[in-house]
């Protein structure tokens, strides 16, 4: 078995002579959280800031409610303790669901009403997707990577697996569309390579030559491979730092010599943005969090055309908020 080799380097990344692309980090802004109550946060919450704790159970209307702790099956975000309702994952974001919003500090309101409203409250699905993206313990992971001094982009780094695998968030189904399009509008007619390399079975090593790398389109890079009846094995999980060594080798691909070769400039080109991407938003984190700031770094709507998907997945990887109001 013959064997090739395939080398990317990921997009935005500056050599000491040349400056590479720019187009990654244009695709992220830092947006200021606001500090605005969400829509259940009703008087009350005043009150209970100031010291008054309602009693137990708690009188509405006439009638007297209790806390049932099987709500919290259902709404796996609340907690009680003082007589009060918090949500965890608002109280964990204050700056973004509102110093003063009712579960942040405290809802009397013993009833599964008032329960429901918040779990559809705008910010406090807001505040959940930041408690998922943490959750898969790739941002505080990936805060680490990125943003040295030149001197240290070669130090060896700990990278932390993500506890939850981010390639399940894409439906199998549109990754076959998407690898289908581009192997089309790639080679839309004829393939003069394949007339001369054959079907024979090669060997195609993947080596990322840009040092202190996250890796990131990795299920798009598989998909346009699987697409041409080739299997790649990967070396490295998603959203893992690929170096310091100046050439790392990420993935193998098996498979016919010309189908390889179809698939060669369509994946690489995918992984090359993706992986720049997601290192761009791995560095936006580090800066954010260093200077102190507790905001988010989000997503915005400039997104190539067409190729959306893979934009934001990546900044998902990078540990950004894909997100933003008028997503």
């Amino acid at each position: 078995m013959k064997s090739i080799q395939l080398n990317f380097r990921r997009q935005g990344h500056q050599e000491p002579e040349e400056a590479g692309s720019e187009s990654a980090s244009d695709l992220v802004d830092v947006a200021e959280p606001p500090a605005t109550q969400d829509e259940d946060s009703a008087s009350s919450s005043v009150s209970t800031a100031t010291g008054v704790a309602p009693a137990s159970p708690t009188t509405a209307g006439g009638k007297q409610y209790k806390y049932n702790a099987q709500w919290e099956k259902a709404f796996p975000w609340l907690h009680f303790e003082g007589n009060v309702m918090f949500c965890k994952y608002c109280k964990a974001e204050p700056q973004l669901a509102g110093k003063l919003s009712s579960f942040v500090v405290g809802n009397p309101h013993l009833k599964k009403d008032t329960v429901k409203k918040h779990n559809a409250s705008k910010k406090h699905i807001e505040c959940r997707d930041i408690h998922i993206i943490k959750s898969t313990n790739v941002q505080s992971a990936l805060r680490k990577q990125n943003n040295f001094p030149a001197s240290h982009l070669t130090s060896p780094l700990k990278m932390t697996p993500p506890q939850y695998d981010l390639s399940h968030t894409l439906p199998p189904h549109t990754l076959t569309r998407l690898a289908r399009e581009w192997l089309a509008e790639d080679t839309p007619n004829f393939d003069p390579a394949g007339l001369c390399v054959g079907s024979h079975e090669i060997e195609a090593r993947l080596l990322c030559k840009t040092p202190c790398s996250v890796l990131a389109g990795s299920p798009f890079f598989t998909a346009v491979f699987t697409e041409l009846s080739c299997t790649v094995e990967w070396a490295h999980r998603e959203g893992a730092q690929l170096g310091p060594d100046a050439v790392a080798q990420t993935a193998v691909v098996r498979g016919p010599a010309r189908c390889v070769l179809l698939g060669e400039r369509p994946a690489l080109n995918c992984l090359a943005r993706a992986s720049g991407i997601a290192t761009r938003c791995s560095q936006l984190q580090s800066i954010a969090r260093e200077a102190g700031w507790h905001g988010h770094v989000a997503g915005t709507r400039k997104t190539t055309p067409g190729f959306r998907l893979v934009e934001k997945y990546a900044m998902l990887v990078g540990a950004a908020c894909p997100c933003t109001d008028r997503t």
